[in-house]
Parts: C-alpha cells; structure tokens; sequence
C-alpha cells in the first residue's frame, strides 16, 4: 500500500483549521470550512464535568501479546523494504518524521471512521495525521459507524506489539454503540512510553473482541506495524496512526 505524502506544496488540514480560527493568516477553501461546520453541528457539546469524573481506561497492567519478541533490527526490517535494510539507521529517522497515514484517503460513504483529539488543559483539540505526540499526551476519539454495525472494539498495537483493549472495558462482549451519526467516546486515552508509533484500530460489528483483534494480530505478526495499514481497506475497520516521539 502506497503511503500518501505531502509534499509541502499545499497547506495540512491543521494549517487550514488554524487558518479557519484566526490563528493564522490565509485562505481557506468553502470545502473546508463546510466540513468544520458539519463536524461542529455532529458533535455533542463537551462535557467537562463527566471527563473529570471518570477514570481514563488504561489497563493497570499491559496486556501480554501473544506476537514474539522482536529485536530492533528485527522491527526494523518489517518496516522498511529490503533494498534498504542496510540503511536500518536512517530508515529510523524516516519512520519518526514520515508517519504512516491512512487517513489521509477519501473514505466512501458508507466507511466507519474516527476522529481524533488531543486533550489539552482539559479540552478536546482535532488532531492531525503527522502531529507527533509524547508520553503522558491524552487522545480522545468520537465515531461514525456509518450503519457498519452498532458494535465497536477499539484497540491499540504500540511500537513494541503490545495490544492493548480501550472498548469494551474488559470481556468479550464489544462496546453498544449507535449505529448512525458522530458520537464522542467520553473517556480519554493516555499515551505510554512505548516506542515507534502507536497504531489504533476500531472495528464496527464485530461479534467479539477475539473476532475484532485477531485479524490486526495476524497482520502485525506478518508485516509489523505497516501491515495494520491494510485492514483501513474494510469499510467496518478504521485505523489511526499515531507518531510518538
């Protein structure tokens, strides 16, 4: 799968919406503006109160993943193609500047997907696609099942093939959610230490968490992290890279 990059020749979405917001100088696109204004009338006013009340859901113990231990070279290797394993150093380097991004892709109409937001001072901000976060930085998400299903199981793979389960809390049994329109998921998500990016995965209708998470497991086993990449192809599953340093 190609990985789209932008050249620096047109502006990020993040430079537009602070364009949007005054912050910045700048034309913004109707396209644009309209698509701000469709997300602010879809997402339910944030509720500062319930967000302090309630505990972050990070499992006080990592959860074990059945994928083996890889060494660096090993990780590396997954990662990047063959003809340039000998420059594992510098390929390094590319993988903390040059994130994996697949949303970045138009999505169909009828496509599940997430959006992301970095809390900050307690407020929810949209994140971008190559805003590298850090430990301790929380994201938050909201969902559009676009009628994939009423279900939802949101997991994490880190850098290290760690796999870690947001939604539901605990068991099998997946997350009840609304089939239809934007809805946000109250409870925030702490970035841990783990290195290389964090990758998650959110899939609609599935029956069982074992049913949702065994296809990304399969896929990192095979591919490492890039291999998650392929599972954006299904219209019930979106995937959300994110860049630590």
């Amino acid at each position: 799968m190609s990985i789209p990059i932008n050249d620096g020749s047109r502006p990020s979405r993040l430079e537009l919406d602070a364009r949007a917001a005054g912050e910045r100088s700048g034309p913004v696109p109707d396209s644009h503006r309209q698509q701000l204004e469709a997300a602010r009338a879809q997402l339910p006013p944030l509720d500062m109160v319930a967000l302090r009340a309630r505990a972050h859901r990070i499992p006080d113990e990592p959860l074990p993943s059945p994928a083996p231990t890889l060494d660096l070279w090993g990780w590396l290797r997954r990662l990047t193609p063959p003809l340039v394993v000998l420059a594992a150093a510098a390929a390094a380097v590319t993988l903390a500047v040059l994130p994996l991004d697949p949303g970045t892709r138009l999505r169909g109409p009828a496509e599940a997907y997430l959006e992301t937001f970095v809390l900050q001072d307690g407020v929810g901000q949209p994140w971008e696609p190559g805003v590298v976060l850090q430990e301790g930085d929380r994201v938050q998400f909201a969902y559009n099942a676009q009628e994939q299903g009423d279900t939802l199981v949101l997991f994490s793979i880190d850098g290290e093939g760690t796999l870690s389960v947001f939604w539901p809390a605990s068991g099998e049994k997946p997350e009840a959610i609304e089939p239809l329109g934007t809805h946000l998921l109250t409870d925030s998500i702490e970035l841990d230490g783990a290195r290389g990016p964090e990758v998650f995965v959110a899939v609609f209708g599935a029956q069982s968490v074992s049913q949702a998470t065994a296809p990304a497991q399969a896929a990192y086993d095979s591919e490492g992290a890039s291999g998650l990449l392929a599972l954006d192809d299904d219209p019930a599953t979106t995937v959300v890279v994110v860049d630590k340093e």
